[in-house]
């Protein structure tokens, strides 16, 4: 799973950081050269978590969001991997806000 986070600091600092959002991009199959992801993103204050599943490698740090708490989804279909995560990230963006 990719997790992003976009925060807001104000004057630069970060004490004073608030969350403007987060993604989640999580692998839902394909093979070793080809992907498929499933997009979440949220607004405002980020997502409610369920508290993370230490058993499952992925919910164990981030936790799954609530319904809720997701404002637009999509899927990314027959993603090179071999592309890395800058533009599988942008795909997610265009995804969901297309």
């Amino acid at each position: 799973m990719l997790y992003v986070r976009i925060e807001i600091w104000p004057r630069g600092n970060r004490k004073t950081s608030r969350c403007l959002g987060e993604a989640t991009i999580s692998n839902i199959g394909g093979d070793e050269q080809i992907g498929h992801y499933d997009v979440k993103l949220s607004k405002f204050s980020g997502f409610s978590l369920r508290k993370g599943n230490f058993d499952d490698p992925e919910g164990a740090r981030v936790g799954r969001p609530l319904a809720s708490s997701v404002w637009k989804q999509a899927k990314v279909l027959n993603f090179a991997r071999k592309r890395g995560p800058w533009p599988l990230l942008l795909k997610a963006i265009q995804a969901t806000l297309s």
